[in-house]
């Protein structure tokens, strides 16, 4: 479908600089992995590669993982390439996975207008909130896509989230594209809300706009105490390997 290939193209276009933060994730501090290299062969450009990145990863506070690719000719690298790390933002590409494949398979169109309701209006990261918070806005599923993934628009993200089916379907496309090394959960209210320790709170258990502020304004008042939270890092939700998203990103 021509819309549709138009999209694609101009989120490629918009990704190049932000592919390298795609493909690499940094964990929480860890004393648990050991900074791992695989390559595919024994070429020293590739050798002299995975070096750099063990000199640069020695440097973070945290366990680094990266998978790269080389398209023409399959050759790849991997650091900690299985292991699980969350993806914040960035698992916002398998959401409009998601929602791309269901345009070309008929399901929905990117000129389809989807009414704001004002309980999707949430205090967040969001051209939204900030300029588009009364009632009465519609935006098409193109629009929703381009803040999503151009200025990783929160509010654009949640709302493509339920369109996309939620959770099972999403992790279910990631299945089916070979890519199920990643898991989508969590609409980003849910996520940040359980990073500041709300674990009751699910996609099932809604915290509304109202009470999410309140949460904030508590943990700024707090210095963000809440956000010093075990259970969250180990949490499995919203994770991915490098090795799976780089294997989203071939297709």
């Amino acid at each position: 479908m021509k819309p549709s290939v138009y999209l694609v193209t101009r989120i490629r276009q918009s990704s190049v600089c932000a592919l390298i933060a795609i493909l690499s994730f940094l964990s929480a501090p860890s004393t648990a992995l050991s900074q791992q290299t695989r390559v595919s062969d024994n070429d020293p450009g590739l050798h002299h590669l995975a070096g750099e990145v063990s000199r640069l990863a020695e440097h973070a506070l945290g366990t680094v993982g990266v998978a790269a690719y080389h398209l023409e000719t399959g050759r790849w690298m991997t650091m900690n390439g299985e292991e699980r790390f969350p993806m914040a933002s960035t698992y916002k590409v398998p959401i409009a996975t998601q929602i791309l494949a269901m345009v070309d398979q008929g399901d929905l169109a990117l000129t389809d207008m989807i009414e704001i309701e004002q309980e999707d209006v949430y205090l967040t990261s969001s051209a939204i909130s900030d300029l588009l918070d009364d009632p009465g806005v519609q935006l098409s599923i193109h629009n929703l896509l381009e803040l999503m993934l151009q200025i990783s628009d929160n509010i654009a993200t949640d709302i493509l989230f339920e369109i996309a089916g939620g959770a099972e379907e999403i992790t279910g496309r990631m299945v089916e594209v070979g890519a199920d090394g990643i898991r989508v959960d969590r609409t980003t209210w849910a996520l940040i809300a359980n990073w500041l320790g709300r674990d009751d709170v699910t996609v099932a258990n809604r915290i509304y706009p109202d009470e999410y502020r309140a949460l904030l304004e508590t943990e700024l008042a707090n210095g963000y105490a809440g956000s010093d939270n075990a259970a969250f890092n180990a949490d499995p939700q919203d994770t991915a390997t490098p090795l799976a998203m780089a294997q989203l990103l071939r297709k």
